[in-house]
């Protein structure tokens, strides 16, 4: 489950200290926006959804929440285990983009990118891109592919050994160097997609709003929000960071993704956050915010979800959106009850 939220931070700051109210506080709950029956649903246990509000026609948002019967030290184990990756029905593989003593990323770390045999419809994809919305690629990035087409014939290289690796390979070393210049230069150095008629997508620019979205956060814990915010800058001591590459089913499509995730424990609570900086196709970027506060031996967690596609925007956006947010908050409320019943087993051994 990708954790991350922010709506509720403000009312869990103000709250202070680890000894919280019986049932989630009349301010976490009101500047949610939380209606009483949501409430009501929410202190019975229920995976509890509710509308956020959109910072552009490209966003789809949710916020859901749930009183997780399990203490907060528990569920932080849980999500340091590296279970949560091997819970996601939707990865198929991933690694991690461990720094090493020169301060680089092991280029090893890279190696299991590729594609299958049956997914052979990628590669072709990869070498036959052109601008647009089917892949998301800069523009020095597409011609790579294309100085490959003018090698191999796109049609059969999936049959030729060659054709194949020479694209896994182009795929690895732009998923580098997304990496480096993420590592060196922050939201700064992701790099735009390029799409038809000379238009860009502009995921920095998109989690960038996300990120500013979250002012509670700047306000109550300015050097949590300014590490993030301005990462690899500002204060970064009080923070547990994983770098990551995930394939992951996409639209019925593998794609690849680089994602950093982040954990903040503080003041008898958590914060953690998700970014997925780079994807390869069907959506631009994603930003997760997910609160922990103990309650009574639970703990709330309040999740937040901001996903940026080109997909939901232009004609009938409203119906796109409306259609968008249910398939997103049907995969995260199954990653709950997931990660619920994965923890009742836990408890239960």
């Amino acid at each position: 489950m990708s954790m991350t939220c922010t709506l509720m931070i403000a009312g869990l700051i103000a709250a202070g200290g680890p000894e919280q109210p019986a049932g989630p506080s009349d301010r976490i709950v009101q500047y949610l926006g939380f209606t009483t029956q949501e409430q009501e649903e929410l202190r019975r246990g229920k995976i509890v959804s509710h509308d956020v509000k959109e910072l552009s026609d490209k966003e789809l948002a949710i916020t859901m929440a749930v009183l997780v019967p399990a203490p907060l030290t528990e569920l932080l184990d849980f999500v340091r285990s590296g279970k949560l990756l091997e819970m996601d029905r939707d990865i198929l593989a991933h690694g991690t983009l461990a720094v090493g003593a020169t301060g680089e990323v092991d280029a090893a770390a890279f190696q299991d990118i590729g594609f299958t045999p049956s997914e052979a419809g990628e590669i072709r994809a990869l070498l036959e891109i052109e601008p647009g919305t089917k892949l998301n690629l800069s523009q020095p990035e597409e011609q790579r592919f294309a100085d490959l087409r003018r090698i191999f014939q796109a049609k059969a290289c999936e049959k030729d050994p060659s054709c194949a690796d020479a694209v896994a390979t182009v795929l690895r070393s732009e998923l580098r160097e997304r990496l480096d210049a993420y590592r060196e230069r922050g939201l700064s150095g992701i790099a735009p997609y390029a799409r038809a008629g000379g238009k860009q997508a502009n995921p920095a620019e998109e989690l960038r709003n996300a990120t500013n979205a979250a002012q509670f956060v700047a306000r109550d814990y300015p050097a949590i929000f300014d590490a993030f915010l301005n990462y690899p800058n500002g204060d970064q001591s009080g923070m547990e960071s994983q770098l990551l590459w995930l394939k992951q089913t996409v639209q019925n499509r593998p794609t690849f993704i680089l994602a950093h995730r982040v954990l903040w424990v503080r003041d008898g609570m958590a914060l953690a956050a998700e970014r997925q900086f780079y994807v390869g196709h069907s959506y631009n970027s994603l930003q997760i915010l997910c609160g922990f506060i103990p309650t009574q031996g639970q703990t709330l967690v309040v999740y937040l979800n901001r996903t940026s596609t080109d997909q939901v925007a232009g004609f009938m956006s409203g119906t796109r959106h409306d259609m968008g947010r249910r398939m997103m908050e049907k995969g995260v409320r199954e990653q709950f009850e997931d990660v619920l019943g994965s923890l009742a087993g836990r408890r239960g051994r």
